[in-house]
């Protein structure tokens, strides 16, 4: 089973309909730069540092899928002096995918400015723009590989191949744009926004550099860009209890992903600053196959003043996907601000 599934990724890692993997998140406000870098900056506090690891397709893959990204940005607020709270933010984040069968890896660093316009005095609206710039750098190890010539015909894969092959190595510089709403009233916290990323299409085949010898294989594979659209809300129903539902929308070529859900925040009067959050998702997707129900996600997370933790299960519910062999995904989440300030609470914490 495990010769099957490296063969059949391996054919895939070489088609010219590949797309290099995103930084693909349910806890998607604990890594927030990921899909809005408008967002930098928009923290409660001075700075922001968060992590997140996901470990993806246990059950069906000896070694696992695993993304880890880790985030840090920055407020700074302009004069206030003169009465100005308008805010610049600057944001920085690592990011790294891993196929463990045969050492695919994708990793990326991005730095992020954005500029918060404050729409009153009282700094309960901002309307904000952010631009992002990164290097990617996509690897292979072809020693961790297996071709149909390699079988000796009897029990094993044995055989020199005659494949070509190109660098395993190389690099691209990735860009995206963004732009966000964020308001707070009393006990209403909203943000929204949208991001364009990739808009430069780079070429993203290990044959970019490459004169190939097989005419078939084609050396042009280009990253198609990728929308976001996103919105969440924070009512505070009691002293105790508060609402968090949010959507994220995610577009790229005829790929499109639903994610809805909410969360419920358990508050401590006796303890201020102590909440237990815990959230139902639902993630739909539309592909090739037309559209579907895709995952249940189940969250639980522990906030104590500047620093939370989330912990998640992803339940792949397709029909194509029996339970032994479910497509599940665990996400380990933590954030910590930095001179936390609840005046300016306007982004969910998962």
């Amino acid at each position: 089973m495990r010769l099957l599934i490296s063969l059949s990724l391996c054919i895939l890692f070489f088609s010219t309909t590949l797309k290099a993997q995103d930084p693909h998140y349910s806890q998607f406000y604990s890594s927030p730069l990921n899909f809005n870098p408008a967002l930098a900056g928009t923290v409660d506090g001075t700075f922001r540092i968060n992590t997140i690891y996901r470990d993806q397709w246990t059950s069906i893959l000896d070694d696992p899928m695993t993304s880890f990204s880790l985030g840090a940005d920055l407020k700074l607020t302009l004069d206030q002096k003169k009465n100005n709270p308008d805010i610049i933010g600057l944001g920085i984040s690592f990011n790294t995918d891993r196929i463990r069968t045969f050492d695919l890896n994708t990793t990326s660093v991005s730095m992020m400015l954005g500029f918060h316009k404050s729409l009153d005095q009282k700094k309960t609206k901002y309307l904000g723009a952010g631009m992002m710039l990164g290097v990617v750098q996509r690897s292979i190890n072809y020693e961790d590989l297996v071709f149909q010539d390699q079988f000796n015909a009897l029990d094993a894969f044995s055989l020199p191949t005659s494949e070509s092959f190109p660098s395993n190595n190389f690099g691209f510089l990735d860009m995206g744009a963004g732009v966000t709403y964020l308001y707070k009233h009393k006990d209403i916290r909203f943000n929204a926004g949208a991001a364009y990323y990739h808009f430069n299409k780079s070429n993203i085949s290990f044959y970019s550099d490459e004169t190939c010898a097989n005419c078939s294989v084609e050396s042009e594979n280009l990253l198609k860009p990728r929308l976001t659209v996103h919105a969440g809300l924070t009512v505070d129903q009691s002293e105790k209890l508060a609402l968090s539902p949010r959507a994220l929308i995610q577009v790229q070529e005829k790929h499109k992903e639903f994610t809805l859900g909410n969360n419920f925040i358990f508050k401590f009067p006796t303890k201020p600053g102590v909440a237990i959050h815990m959230g139902t998702w639902v993630r739909a997707v539309q592909n090739v196959d037309g559209v579907g129900l895709e995952s249940v996600i189940f969250l639980i997370g522990y906030q104590k003043q500047n620093i939370s933790f989330g912990l998640s299960y992803d339940h792949h519910i397709s029909d194509l996907i029996t339970d032994r062999l479910g497509m599940n995904a665990f996400e380990f989440s933590m954030t910590y601000i930095g001179e936390h300030d609840n005046s300016f609470d306007t982004c969910p914490k998962f």
